[in-house]
């Protein structure tokens, strides 16, 4: 076997978007800091308790968002929990899972709609999906994690898949790919989830769908012209 050149060498890392590293990267460390304090090899006697009190001055709790409506104060501190509350997870475990969705969707996304959608997908849906969250729930439980964030990407790619089908049964195959989703997602909620976090995993889906559609060029004239066909 011929020796490799330095062109053909593997990268020492992973060719993804700066915008998807750049998220990473910020997870990692939040998550590393507070594994690490959770362990007692940093932050002495108070770092145990670092995880409970970044949920509550980062994470996303629908009583902030009522208490805002209610009085007309729209805080800076509150406002920021809308962007933060994805950088906070519940355990290793949940990080890890939002960051390999993220790292695998975030690339497809960067190269069929660039790296400003991306970076919209990545904010706009999980805001939306913390409000609907706040907006239908009677206020009990906390909203952590990137998981609406990586829906987004799912939904986005989603609509890139119904978009390049080329029959019907290929396109409809991308639709029940949506509904398997949707009723996965809602029985997931129903039947193990204490708070309603399944309403902003929906919502930053379909946001997701919809700002794929908006910036894709002639996205509605094709859909128009698919329904007509059918």
């Amino acid at each position: 076997m011929p020796d490799q050149t330095p062109d053909d060498a593997q990268p020492l890392l992973l060719p993804l978007p700066p915008v998807v590293w750049a998220l990473l990267l910020a997870l990692g460390a939040v998550e590393l800091a507070l594994w690490a304090g959770a362990q007692g090899l940093i932050g002495g006697a108070q770092a145990p308790g670092w995880r409970l009190l970044a949920v509550e001055r980062f994470g996303f709790a629908a009583p902030v968002q009522h208490w805002m409506v209610e009085t007309r104060q729209f805080l800076p501190e509150h406002l920021l929990r809308y962007l933060t509350y994805p950088l906070i997870h519940a355990s290793p475990a949940h990080a890890a899972l939002s960051a390999v969705l993220l790292a695998a969707l975030g690339k497809f996304i960067a190269r069929h709609h660039g790296q400003g959608a991306l970076a919209l997908l990545l904010t706009l849906p999980g805001a939306l999906g913390a409000s609907a969250f706040a907006a239908l729930t009677d206020g009990s439980g906390w909203l952590l994690g990137a998981t609406p964030a990586a829906l987004a990407l799912v939904g986005a790619w989603t609509l890139t898949q119904w978009q390049a089908a080329s029959t019907p049964r290929a396109r409809i195959a991308a639709l029940g790919l949506i509904g398997s989703f949707i009723l996965a997602r809602l029985a997931l909620g129903l039947l193990v989830e204490t708070a309603a976090t399944w309403i902003a995993d929906l919502t930053a889906f379909a946001t997701g769908v919809l700002l794929a559609a908006a910036l894709t060029p002639g996205t509605l004239r094709r859909t128009l012209a698919r329904l007509r066909q059918r």
